[in-house]
């Protein structure tokens, strides 16, 4: 750990294998999952990945990060 004095920690995100990777965020309201995945879709798309993101909360209000699939088009949660 660099902050121990030891070599720097190496990015996991350099070692993600050439194959697709398929990431669920799952968790509790409110414990930051849509921040976490905007974070990650910005720092993937400077990376030069191609991300491909699924939003299927239908209650949320907005999101913050591009979605290519977004259940709220189909599916209103108030009826």
């Amino acid at each position: 750990d660099s902050a121990m004095g030891g070599p720097p920690a190496a990015d996991p995100l350099k070692m993600i294998p050439k194959s697709p990777i398929v990431l669920v965020m799952i968790g509790m309201a409110g414990s930051g999952k849509s921040t976490w995945m905007h974070r990650m879709v910005i720092r993937l798309q400077a990376m030069k990945k191609r991300v491909y993101t699924i939003n299927l909360d239908p209650a949320v209000r907005n999101v913050a990060y591009p979605v290519n699939v977004d259940i709220r088009d189909t599916v209103n949660y108030k009826e």
